[in-house]
């Protein structure tokens, strides 16, 4: 089975979708919301999204399910979806900088919840991300 990333783009009245992205051999009863959460978990939803937004203008399809008029499906990149490592995430790595006191603060702060510091910082960072949807 194929699922396909598709990118809408409105001019006028008129819509024009392109393929971004084809993901090939994908289990039969894979849904729609499992193959985006495979590609966020591979770090390639960043490379879909518009205007600052997740998925924007961006939407996944299987391919026998496709809006009538979308072009380049055979010319799109293509990912065999056991090549996708959807079951571990791709890390990212980011540099924080604290004055000394916010550092202190906060490393007493992971300590107080018996976790490394890297470790509360990803759960501060993704539960205020959470928080902002």
């Amino acid at each position: 089975m194929r699922f396909v990333v598709v990118r809408t783009v409105k001019v006028g009245l008129r819509s024009y979708r392109q393929a971004r992205l084809v993901i090939t051999d994908v289990p039969e009863q894979t849904d729609v919301g499992t193959v985006m959460l495979a590609l966020e978990r591979a770090g390639k939803a960043t490379d879909f999204a518009d205007g600052g937004m997740a998925w924007g203008n961006h939407e996944v399809r299987p391919d026998r399910q496709l809006p009538e008029g979308t072009t380049g499906v055979e010319d799109a990149p293509v990912i065999r979806w056991e090549d996708m490592p959807a079951g571990k995430a791709t890390l990212r790595r980011i540099t924080l900088r604290f004055d000394p006191g916010d550092y202190d603060m906060v490393y007493r702060a992971a300590r107080r919840m018996n976790t490394s510091l890297q470790a509360w910082c990803v759960d501060a960072l993704r539960k205020a991300a959470i928080n902002q949807d």
